[in-house]
């Protein structure tokens, strides 16, 4: 009896210890990234990384290109057919792809801008009556100058379209010529891309020969493990949010809603963001939804409902699951930390480069022994997938 007690109490103080070391891998994990980039972003050492990003840039375009369709086209060379060949005709269903998508969703989205554009002046004189009803509503309190904090109030929004229609053309300048220049900057990527592809297996076997002997198998199958996770997120992300673009866009069709479409294609990109995304892509649709009017505004509402519960219920584990394996707190302070050092394009790269640092910590910690690490193994890693 005696024994069965101490083993029960060596069982929970295991228990408990590995539970402490679980909550500070987080800790740590979470503290190196923040650390970094703040003295990276102190040292100004990040405007001249993106200096040198912005003109290699097609460069990287073509890397991403490559890495992602690899697998493509060496299915293709496997079953016999020439790598050169089979990188062709990859590239020839990708360019058709983007052809077809851009033919048939640019002038619906085209029109749809017109449509939203020549709702605005509807859009406004609601929110100012909706302003006024709630204002009025409060008129009897005494004490309350309501004049005055409807001048207050009316002011500011006057104040806030004046600046929008002086920016507007600035910013129309620089969208069109931002849209040049990526385009211009996409297809070089896609040739670099298109030579970096047929060359790929050579360029893999030309980097992985810098590494030490000693090394090499190690750090070659820790590289397949984070390429698995990073293929298997990169194309649940793009499945997850091509289902809830059509979800949205058909369902905001339905409700009556301006521009579906576009509305629904903004909910699909900002679903690229882990949790926040969705909400900050709803926002705008239901905002719109209820200007149209109230009935309009809850069916809105009610579809971003029902397709958050469908990607978070059904697609998000189906599709997901095992992929990264973050704890959603580590994502979301992840993502305010990221968010806050580069915007937007900190938060759709947090999630993977955090998992990248996961994997990372994970194989020092294995390999110098610095945390009890016996049950972490990188070959059943990459056999999870």
């Amino acid at each position: 009896m005696k024994k069965d007690k101490n083993k029960e109490e060596v069982q929970e103080v295991l228990t408990l210890t590995s539970r402490i070391l679980k909550i500070l891998y987080v800790v740590i994990i979470v503290g190196i990234v923040f650390i970094v980039s703040v003295l990276l972003k102190e040292w100004k050492v990040f405007e001249f990384i993106f200096k040198i990003i912005k003109i290699i840039s097609p460069v990287i375009i073509g890397l991403v290109i490559a890495w992602l369709l690899n697998p493509l086209v060496s299915s293709l060379s496997s079953k016999g057919m020439k790598r050169v060949y089979s990188t062709v005709i990859v590239y020839i269903v990708l360019i058709s792809g983007i052809l077809l998508i851009l033919w048939t969703l640019v002038p619906i989205i085209s029109n749809q801008i017109n449509d939203l554009t020549k709702m605005i002046p509807t859009l406004v004189t609601d929110i100012t009556n909706r302003i006024n009803e709630i204002l009025d509503r409060f008129a009897n309190i005494e004490g309350l100058d309501i004049e005055t904090i409807r001048t207050g109030v009316f002011t500011s929004i006057e104040e806030y379209g004046r600046n929008i229609v002086v920016s507007v053309p600035d910013a129309f300048v620089k969208i069109v010529t931002g849209l040049f220049s990526g385009l211009g900057q996409f297809v070089i990527g896609l040739l670099v891309g298109f030579y970096l592809l047929f060359n790929f297996d050579s360029a893999s076997k030309h980097l992985f020969s810098f590494i030490p002997k000693k090394y090499y198998k190690e750090v070659k199958l820790l590289f397949k493990v984070i390429n698995s996770k990073l293929h298997s997120f990169v194309k649940g992300t793009l499945f997850s949010s091509s289902i809830l673009f059509l979800i949205n866009a058909i369902g905001f069709a339905f409700a009556g809603l301006k521009a579906p479409v576009l509305f629904g294609l903004f909910c699909g990109i900002t679903n690229i963001i882990p949790y926040i995304g969705p909400y900050i892509g709803g926002v705008p649709a239901i905002i719109v939804g209820f200007s149209q009017g109230t009935v309009t505004g809850i069916l809105v509402l009610m579809i971003i409902v029902v397709s958050q519960l469908l990607e978070g219920n059904i697609l998000h584990p189906l599709i997901m699951s095992k992929t990264l394996k973050l704890h959603p707190v580590t994502i979301i302070v992840s993502l305010l930390i990221f968010g806050s050092l580069f915007g937007i394009v900190g938060m759709v790269i947090a999630t993977p480069l955090v998992s990248l640092l996961k994997n990372l910590i994970k194989y020092i910690l294995m390999k110098f022994k610095l945390f009890d690490m016996e049950n972490y193994d990188l070959a059943s890693e990459l056999e999870a997938k």
